[in-house]
């Protein structure tokens, strides 16, 4: 979309599209083990989780200070 145009050209852009798809997945693993009652494996999925979030926010903080 929008962002895309603008930002496309910048390398750490590219890099938030594989990352933000890591998210969704790791979520809906996580919800599927939930569902499943692997309350085990739900604890070390979701501490994983952190992690793949707190990259996101990461790569898009400093999406935000090369575009400001």
């Amino acid at each position: 979309g929008e962002g895309q145009e603008q930002f496309s050209r910048l390398p750490v852009f590219k890099e938030i599209d594989p990352q933000h798809q890591m998210v969704h997945d790791t979520a809906k693993m996580i919800a599927q083990l939930v569902k499943d009652g692997k309350m085990a494996e739900v604890k070390k999925e979701f501490g994983d989780f952190k992690g793949i979030t707190d990259k996101l926010f990461a790569q898009l903080d400093d999406l935000a200070r090369k575009v400001n």
